[in-house]
């Protein structure tokens, strides 16, 4: 699999991506103020729980469809005959809404339409500074976009060397080649983790890729997660998939392995069984009622059965989207 590539236009207005040293497209940079709808230092109703925040630079766009992997032309997680995906950005309000419209995080930014669906955002002034608002940890571009395109262009490092006392955490898809310079430049802030989605879902081509990068940025220095996505259906599906996760199990230090069930608009799939101490990604949720609950058991705290669906939040979390694990590395280091 040939992977992308992203880079900043001479004038630094825009950012080029190309694949195999052709130029796909040129998107213009928007240069915005912190209370524009990228900065959420509050998080959003998953993350607020946990306290931690999110800042997408790059938004609603992660270019799957020009990767040619297999099955590139679906969004990830799709059901066969459904519309909707285990994609979080496909999952939201705001995709359903533009739905009509061409809105698809695997090809927005590129198919003519959807250009103004897919942002770069870049603070006004060069200003990175985010002691104003308390909050320790921050996603970056983990809601819409992969992280490593961020890393690529060297926005999470800006955020990273400019906050020395922030952690920072992201979900790559590794569909952009992040160059050994960059890797080293982010493993040098010693204050960023990375994780890459695996699951049977995913072509073996792309998997073999995820798994590749995931252990070359790890070579590079950079704390490291593995994300596991699981479906009982994709695994007898897809045995070769699951065989080469399964490979990787014993590569890599429990701590490093966080466990997801698949969830999409109507529903939220638990883990019960996994190797992290630490436990599973969504390990507590909250019912239609606003009650937190087990995800595993659908036991609200108290007690009673939970009420209607339940959606997996960030609180009472021991993994902090890999920030526990980055923890271990710095004091190890």
């Amino acid at each position: 699999m040939v992977q992308l590539e992203a880079k900043w236009a001479d004038d630094g207005e825009a950012v080029v991506v190309s694949r195999g040293g052709e130029d796909l497209l040129r998107h213009p940079v928007e240069f915005v103020n912190r209370n524009h709808s990228w900065m959420k230092p509050g998080g959003n109703a998953k993350t607020s729980h946990g306290g931690i925040g999110i800042i997408s630079c790059l938004s609603n766009g992660c270019f799957r469809s020009l990767t040619q992997c297999g099955r590139c032309t679906e969004r990830c997680y799709a059901e066969p005959g459904r519309r909707q995906s285990g994609c979080y950005a496909d999952m939201t309000a705001h995709a359903m809404i533009r739905w009509n419209s061409g809105f698809s995080v695997i090809h927005n930014g590129y198919r003519p339409g959807t250009e103004g669906f897919f942002h770069v955002y870049l603070p006004k002034k060069e200003n990175y500074d985010l002691s104003r608002y308390g909050t320790r940890i921050f996603r970056v571009d983990s809601e819409s976009a992969t992280s490593c395109m961020s890393l690529a262009l060297g926005i999470t490092q800006r955020w990273a060397e400019s906050n020395a006392k922030v952690k920072f955490t992201g979900i790559s898809s590794d569909y952009f080649h992040v160059p050994d310079s960059m890797l080293e430049w982010a493993a040098r802030c010693g204050n960023v983790v990375i994780g890459h989605t695996v699951s049977p879902w995913f072509a073996v081509d792309d998997l073999s890729n995820r798994i590749e990068q995931a252990h070359r940025w790890q070579a590079a220095g950079v704390p490291t997660t593995l994300w596991i996505v699981g479906k009982r259906e994709w695994t007898e599906a897809s045995p070769e998939s699951w065989a080469m996760i399964e490979g990787e199990l014993g590569k890599w230090d429990p701590r490093q392995v966080i466990r997801l069930g698949y969830h999409d608009r109507s529903a939220h799939e638990s883990v019960a069984d996994t190797e992290n101490p630490w436990g599973v990604c969504c390990s507590t949720g909250v019912d239609d009622e606003g009650a937190y609950c087990d995800m595993a058991s659908g036991v609200r705290k108290d007690g009673t059965a939970a009420v209607g669906k339940l959606r997996g939040v960030c609180r009472s979390c021991r993994i902090m989207c890999g920030v526990r694990w980055l923890n271990g590395c710095r004091s190890s280091a």
